[in-house]
């Protein structure tokens, strides 16, 4: 009977022991029960902050949703009319520009036309300058070669003249003589004399005659030299002011060809800046819709949780 007693105080302690550890396991188990419940508590009052404050946001998104889509539809409405007012921009602009080019271009070509028939006109004239050149040479040449012949000729009559009058010195002296002499002889000598006058006379006549003529062609020359020489003149000036204008026809033509190259510059800059309006245009419409999107997503994705959440 005692070691049973024994025993039964063995296993009473035992169990006093394993009741004093199940008393402290389970004011663990409580405690560790308790925190878990505070953490609960405290995460279901932060996802209840969150809930009120995700409902506000939805309270305001839904609120703004209207004005966001409105101010979107706006600005796509704006963006879409600036596009439509910067295409009819461009292209007044582009047919003003094709205007100003073929305005351009056709005063260009004009002024290669006129440039060409001043050319002509300048080569012509020089043409007639070079002949008139060798028509005055070769009027030169003649008029010395007349000038040449004819003072060949008065002296030819000169010398003849001077034989005369040594012939009428020697009749005259041989009028002498025969008047000295027999009638007969003077006679014969007498219409020798007057032969001689008579030639004489001719002479003097033709002699007087070459002399005028000479004069005439030499006045005749120098009338025709002045003439040229203002002809030639004339041709310089005319061949002056075709080089001139050519000259200002040819400026007038770089000014054209630089007006058109800057016209066809601004043309090509502004085709670029128009392109670069419309691409930016449609780049903030892709990013606005884009935006929207990701709102439209945020919306969705909330309302879903929350519906979750409820559930």
């Amino acid at each position: 009977a005692v070691q049973e007693l024994r025993a039964v105080q063995g296993r009473e302690a035992e169990l006093t022991k394993d009741l004093e550890s199940g008393r402290r396991e389970l004011k663990k188990a409580r405690e560790a029960h308790q925190i878990e419940v505070d953490l609960l508590a405290a995460e279901l009052q932060q996802f209840q902050d969150e809930q009120w404050q995700l409902e506000g946001k939805l309270r305001n998104s839904e609120a703004q949703e209207p004005i966001l889509r409105a101010r979107a539809e706006e600005a796509q409405a704006q963006v879409l009319e600036e596009s439509r007012i910067g295409r009819r921009s461009l292209q007044r602009q582009l047919r003003t520009f094709e205007a100003r080019e073929r305005e351009t271009e056709l005063a260009a070509e004009q002024l290669r036309q006129e440039q060409q028939h001043l050319v002509a006109q300048l080569a012509d004239v020089e043409a007639k300058l070079v002949v008139t050149k060798e028509q005055l040479q070769k009027a030169r040449e003649d008029k010395l070669s007349d000038r040449q012949r004819l003072e060949r000729q008065l002296d030819k009559f000169r010398n003849e003249l001077g034989e005369q009058r040594q012939l009428r010195e020697a009749v005259e002296k041989e009028k002498t003589y025969v008047e000295l002499g027999g009638n007969r002889q003077h006679q014969e000598h007498t219409a020798q004399i007057r032969v001689l006058r008579s030639e004489s006379k001719q002479l003097t006549a033709r002699l007087d005659c070459l002399e005028s003529s000479s004069e005439s062609q030499q006045r005749d020359h120098a009338a025709s030299e002045a003439e040229a020489a203002r002809h030639r003149e004339a041709l310089e000036e005319r061949a002056q002011a075709a080089e001139t204008w050519g000259q200002e026809l040819a400026r007038r033509l770089q000014e054209a060809e630089d007006r058109h190259r800057q016209l066809s510059d601004e043309k090509e800059a502004h085709r670029r800046q128009s392109h670069g309006h419309i691409t930016e245009a449609h780049s903030f419409m892709s990013r606005l819709l884009q935006a929207l999107g990701h709102k439209a997503d945020e919306l969705v994705a909330f309302v879903s949780g929350h519906c979750h959440a409820s559930e």
